[in-house]
């Protein structure tokens, strides 16, 4: 789908390239979620806890659409289903979303598509990659750190990772790092980190 978005707009500028970013070049087994992509995985985690992570998650969004009345939301409509058959219906629902698939990915570390792409320059670096997101950044070649100008990254804070991100981050050079998380999110591991470099800030 990727592949035929760019060619709609243009191929010259855009690539998509069919590889996974990681810690090292190898092939690897991935958990894919049909029914829900975008949290598909190498480090998959069917447990009801997690599950019961998501349907929080989920309430707490629904909650919100319901506090702002925000009609144009799609999941307007199940802020007014009662909440015992809300519970029931979202238990179903993540029931499906966690049907699980075994795929194998190609993957390769962010630098060595750095070098093959001659990149000199990186304005946004955008990692959303389901828990990956320290193998991302720990293989990133020391020549290519001051290349990447900022960082915008969804982190599960698992192991105290949100501070360990944060330290490297400042080591790299990034002297503005921004943790944030959506209300919706509130009590999950799920959280947004954003960073920048700044000179000639304001001691």
């Amino acid at each position: 789908m990727l592949e035929q978005n760019v060619k709609a707009l243009d191929p010259e500028k855009i690539k998509a390239i069919a590889c996974g970013i990681s810690r090292t070049s190898k092939v690897e087994t991935f958990a894919y979620y049909p029914n829900t992509t975008s949290i598909s995985t190498a480090y998959p985690d069917g447990s009801r806890e997690e599950i019961d992570k998501f349907k929080k998650a989920a309430f707490q969004k629904i909650d919100a659409i319901r506090d702002s009345e925000d009609l144009s939301s799609p999941l307007y409509w199940y802020t007014k289903i009662p909440r015992f058959l809300l519970s029931l219906i979202l238990d179903y629902k993540f029931k499906k979303a966690f049907i699980v698939e075994q795929v194998t990915c190609q993957l390769r570390t962010l630098s060595e598509v750095i070098q093959e792409y001659k990149t000199h320059r990186i304005d946004l670096l955008k990692i959303d990659v389901e828990k990956s997101e320290l193998d991302v950044l720990l293989r990133i070649e020391e020549q290519d750190w001051s290349k990447i100008k900022q960082i915008v990254l969804e982190v599960h804070d698992l192991e105290n990772r949100v501070e360990k991100i944060s330290v490297l981050l400042r080591d790299k050079g990034f002297n503005k790092v921004i943790v944030e998380q959506e209300k919706y999110l509130k009590g999950t591991d799920i959280c947004n980190m954003y960073a920048l470099r700044e000179f000639g800030m304001p001691s």
